[in-house]
């Protein structure tokens, strides 16, 4: 079977279709929502197998996680895939936003190793009374990074918590799509009752649900950085704030 690398926690049991005709090699399985399917790569034309998967094995790779188009469960992505998509994807880019606005018409945007833990909210999970200071950060990230900090770790420490925020976590990855296609509004904080304080507001919404990223200017620099990410039902953060129209974008690497 050559080099196919399989996920472990399923199983699978395999068939001999070689009179079928020709079919490529090798097997790849794609999870298309909660149907299992096949995408078949090169093989030869007389002798292949035919792979039937049973189970939840298939966990998303960097790249579904460019396309992903529904909030995957914590069996379908690790902590770990995030966190390098995130470092592939986001990190060492500058993402250029021309704006049809005369106090903001360049906005530039970094995002750095030390960002992640504070967007995906760990630090409302592993709180202050339980050290929580320790996984935030570029040490958070590389607790992320060399597997210590795993959404089973999370959950483990703290079941509410973690429970609490994990569509925030799991949602995360659309921030390459909102950053590819924003709408982008002008936050004004005394409009609503929150606690987030940020200049920008990048958002979409998908099946009923607004993600935002919400982007602060850095006090030392002429970038922005990314200073929170969440998700709500309503649209209580972004009606009644002043929207602006993205002119132009365009990605730089750093």
């Amino acid at each position: 079977m050559g080099d196919s690398t399989f996920p472990r926690g399923g199983f699978a049991k395999f068939y001999d279709i070689s009179s079928l005709g020709f079919l490529p090699w090798p097997f790849t399985i794609t999870k298309l929502t909660m149907q299992m399917t096949i995408d078949l790569g090169r093989v030869s034309p007389r002798s292949f197998l035919l792979l039937e998967v049973w189970g939840n094995i298939y966990m998303l790779s960097v790249t579904d996680l460019l396309t992903v188009q529904t909030m995957p469960s914590v069996t379908d992505v690790s902590l770990q895939t995030i966190q390098l998509f995130y470092k592939e994807h986001l990190c060492d880019r500058v993402f250029i936003f021309e704006l049809d606005d005369k106090d903001r018409p360049i906005v530039k945007l970094r995002f750095s190793e030390k960002h992640l833990c504070h967007l995906l909210g760990i630090q409302y999970v592993l709180t202050p009374q339980m050290h929580g200071y320790k996984y935030l950060g570029s040490t958070g990230y590389t607790f992320i990074e060399d597997g210590t900090v795993t959404f089973d770790f999370l959950k483990t420490e703290n079941k509410i918590g973690f429970k609490s925020k994990k569509r925030r976590m799991l949602y995360f990855p659309f921030v390459y799509q909102i950053l590819k296609n924003p709408t982008t509004i002008i936050f004004n904080k005394s409009l609503v009752s929150t606690m987030i304080d940020v200049d920008i507001i990048l958002y979409n919404q998908l099946n009923n649900t607004y993600l935002h990223l919400g982007i602060d200017k850095d006090a030392d620099s002429d970038f922005y950085y990314p200073k929170s990410f969440y998700d709500r039902k309503k649209d209580d953060h972004i009606s009644g704030q002043t929207q602006v129209l993205v002119k132009a974008m365009r990605v730089e690497i750093d």
